[in-house]
């Protein structure tokens, strides 16, 4: 398994490794292979007991699932007439 790890020194005698998504697992260390060493360490304890699981989400916009709705409401006329009569009174206010 391959992770990114984002390597950085702190100061002259201190390096942050972080795998990038799972910042719990930021370490330190002296030397910047010391500090990618620990957050090797980290990950294989972070995952020993996990397992990789695909999930289904849902694709599309739902804001769009209501796009249309009202094309059929006999009333629908009468509302875009009365929101440009309130549109023409706020611009003149």
């Amino acid at each position: 398994m391959q992770c990114t790890v984002i390597v950085r020194p702190e100061s002259a005698t201190c390096f942050i490794a972080c795998p990038v998504g799972l910042p719990q697992l930021e370490s330190s260390a002296p030397t910047a292979a010391e500090a990618v060493e620990q957050v090797k360490q980290k990950l294989s304890l972070w995952l020993k007991d996990a397992e990789v699981v695909e999930v289904s989400i849902p694709t599309g916009n739902p804001w769009l699932d209501t796009f249309g709705r009202s094309v059929n409401d006999p009333q629908f006329d009468e509302y875009l007439t009365e929101l440009q009569r309130y549109r023409k009174e706020q611009e003149v206010e």
